[in-house]
């Protein structure tokens, strides 16, 4: 019940927790790079923090996983409230296309997909890592070894 990653075996808990950071990390790149643009053209865009946080998080667990040590709870929770902090970013745009800019359809609509979206991946990797403390009790060393 497991996958290959780098020539490892990886327990599901563990494979799942993978895939879930290459997911965040293929959208979050993408919008980090937009809000970079948006920054030198408008000014501040808080999206360049926080999808920087969730590369930067994501990086540090992919790294974590690749060399066999078991995540740490600190890196698990790392990856849920970077999820969270650009769910929180996007819903404070959706509060303030609602407040002061109602007729901006468009960019209302986008803002309410990507904050459930976001807000979503939080809570799945929320509930993702509280599974795999319950499911990966095999340290990454020795599923490492059977490889």
């Amino acid at each position: 019940a497991g996958g290959w990653v780098h020539g490892r075996v990886q327990p599901k808990g563990r494979q799942r927790a993978v895939g879930l950071c290459w997911i965040q990390a293929v959208v979050a790149l993408p919008f980090w790079v937009w809000a970079l643009m948006n920054c030198v053209r408008y000014g501040f865009d808080l999206g360049v923090v926080s999808f920087a946080c969730v590369l930067a998080a994501v990086a540090l667990v992919l790294r974590e996983l690749q060399s066999g040590l078991e995540l740490s709870a600190r890196r698990r929770r790392l990856v849920t409230s970077a999820a969270a902090f650009v769910s929180i970013n996007y819903w404070l745009g959706v509060m303030i296309v609602v407040a002061q800019h109602p007729e901006r359809g468009v960019l209302l609509a986008y803002f309410v997909v990507a904050a459930l979206w976001w807000t979503v991946a939080a809570i799945g990797a929320s509930r993702l890592h509280q599974g795999e403390e319950k499911q990966d009790k095999i340290p990454a060393a020795i599923v490492g070894q059977v490889a």
